[in-house]
């Protein structure tokens, strides 16, 4: 089988294209949660704002569970940091994915105390339905997982290299300096 490539005009495309491909996997999927791997960041925004478009028009979105791929860990790697911080993934997930859909939706985040405890719920769930995923611009991680992470890797928390971090200077821009973000995820 031979795919040809889908090219599109721009990220609001792209974005219309992957949230039409979620809605008709939500739709092949009935009577059960729907589990979508999120990443914050820029480059999902065109995604949540196509799903949320979809929403005001009347779809119903609220079997789908927002499954956080990452969040920032305060220094002693006990919690994730406080989601009413600009920077929380989790809190990114409720400002920007889950309020402008405007519907009851679940959201899932990893407790970097027990992070054992979220791949057993993923897999208790059926397992993640669509993983949307983007790289860091300069090493090319995803989600918090550093290069050379393992690919068999489960849930864990982990040192950020600097790579990392300066690019989530760009995403965050009250971290005016390297020293302001968080050092693990």
């Amino acid at each position: 089988m031979s795919l040809q490539p889908l090219v599109l005009p721009d990220a609001d495309a792209v974005g219309a294209e992957v949230a039409a491909t979620i809605l008709d996997r939500l739709a092949a999927a009935p009577g059960r949660p729907f589990l979508l791997g999120c990443p914050s960041g820029r480059t999902p925004m065109p995604v949540y704002r196509a799903l949320a478009g979809h929403a005001a028009r009347g779809v119903d979105l609220s079997r789908l569970v927002i499954v956080m791929m990452d969040d920032y860990v305060e220094p002693d790697g006990s919690r994730r940091v406080a989601p009413e911080l600009s920077y929380s993934c989790l809190g990114f997930a409720q400002r920007q994915i889950v309020a402008p859909i405007g519907q009851d939706m679940e959201i899932w985040a990893p407790d970097p105390a027990e992070p054992d405890r979220y791949d057993d719920a993923i897999a208790a769930a059926g397992g993640i339905d669509l993983f949307l995923l983007a790289t860091g611009a300069r090493d090319g991680h995803i989600a918090f997982n550093q290069p050379g992470t393992p690919r068999d890797a489960r849930t864990h928390v982990t040192t950020l290299g600097e790579a990392t971090r300066r690019d989530n200077m760009g995403t965050f821009p009250e971290f005016t300096s390297l020293d302001m973000v968080p050092t693990q995820g």
